[in-house]
């Protein structure tokens, strides 16, 4: 294995990691975007719920 190749195996995981990251980050702000909607939905129900008693 030359270094050239190795530098290309290198570089080329490390674009796999950062379009991964990319990825799972994007994935992620969205999930908690709808989890955060849901749990905010929640916590309003809770609070009418204890306006009520």
């Amino acid at each position: 294995m030359t270094a050239l190749t190795y530098y290309d195996n290198v570089t080329g995981r490390q674009n796999l990691l950062w379009l991964r990251l990319l990825w799972v980050g994007a994935m992620g702000a969205s999930s908690t975007g709808r989890t955060g909607r849901r749990l905010r939905g929640r916590n309003q129900i809770v609070a009418a719920g204890r306006d009520r008693a």
